[in-house]
């Protein structure tokens, strides 16, 4: 995921922080990054909870759809407060997901 924003994934919790407060590019850019960030957190925390307690398995590529999903959704929740910012990140969001999509 963190390729698709051309990140280095870091390995270390620290390493990890530190490069979240010093995000560049534009407000857009840091908060999808931020929002991802999130949603990875939740559900990897989510699977493992799930696998030691309830000893079921999800896929990688269903954990990405709910990443995925979880981030379109919040997205989406911005629409009526703010519709540009929703526009935007949304736009951002399916060029970081399908990169053959050339922006305009």
């Amino acid at each position: 995921m963190a390729t698709r924003f051309t990140l280095n994934p870091l390995r270390t919790w620290d390493r990890s922080l530190s490069q979240m407060h010093t995000l560049s590019g534009n407000r857009f850019r840091r908060r999808l990054l931020l929002l991802a960030w999130q949603a990875i957190i939740y559900w990897v925390w989510a699977e493992r909870n799930s696998r030691l307690h309830r000893h079921t398995f999800r896929s990688p590529d269903v954990l990405l759809r709910l990443v995925d999903c979880q981030i379109k959704d919040r997205i989406n929740s911005l629409r009526e407060v703010n519709p540009t910012t929703c526009s935007q990140l949304l736009q951002l969001w399916f060029l970081a997901c399908d990169p053959t999509i050339v922006s305009a």
